[in-house]
């Protein structure tokens, strides 16, 4: 089994910020709209988000996006393709881009999947482990991955991973030819 890290491909595509009357309203109403691991459903509301790029040429629209600092949000039309195999380990919550409906991710699975004898600290000077490049060597333990899915490796900051489960994300984003991720094979054990 392989393993990979999302990143979103920022150099090919735009990527997503709430809308100034978004952010207004959340913190007027003392009720910024988190992604933590739990299920949030019941309690949240959509959100008003824009395209924002660097590169003005950038103008084709991904099937994924990112926004916030690293949280993923997916098109109707790739959550439709993905939801299935999907919804064991995320929940899909309603997002608005332009006036077309997206879908935040929102990672509910969390793996303590770390091989600790063989992964190696980035170390700082004062003998504390990095804060901002936690490794500089990380394996992960793939007999400690069960099944397929989204998910977040414990003690190791907000990064999502998938593996190349058949049905899983990996194989339908590569099979429907959608765009916008870039999968970062990790070393496994």
């Amino acid at each position: 089994m392989k393993v990979f890290k999302l990143n979103h491909d920022v150099e090919n595509f735009p990527f997503l910020q709430e809308t100034q009357l978004e952010i207004s309203i959340q913190y007027s109403d003392g009720d910024l709209r988190e992604l933590c691991g739990e299920r949030v459903a019941d309690t949240w509301m959509t959100i008003d988000l824009e395209w924002v790029s660097d590169n003005h040429m950038l103008t084709t629209k991904p099937d994924f996006a990112i926004w916030r600092a690293g949280e993923f949000a997916c098109s109707e039309s790739a959550y439709n393709q993905i939801n299935e195999a999907l919804d064991s380990s995320c929940e899909f919550l309603p997002l608005r881009v332009a006036g077309e409906r997206w879908y935040a991710i929102n990672i509910l699975k969390t793996c303590d999947a770390i091989d600790k004898d063989r992964t190696v600290l980035n170390v700082r000077a004062n003998g504390k482990p990095s804060r901002v490049k936690r490794f500089k060597k990380l394996v992960l333990s793939s007999k400690s991955i069960k099944s397929g899915g989204l998910f977040r490796i414990e003690n190791n900051g907000s990064g999502v991973y998938c593996n190349d489960e058949l049905g899983g994300l990996y194989e339908i984003y590569h099979r429907c030819q959608l765009k916008g991720l870039i999968f970062e094979a990790v070393e496994t054990s």
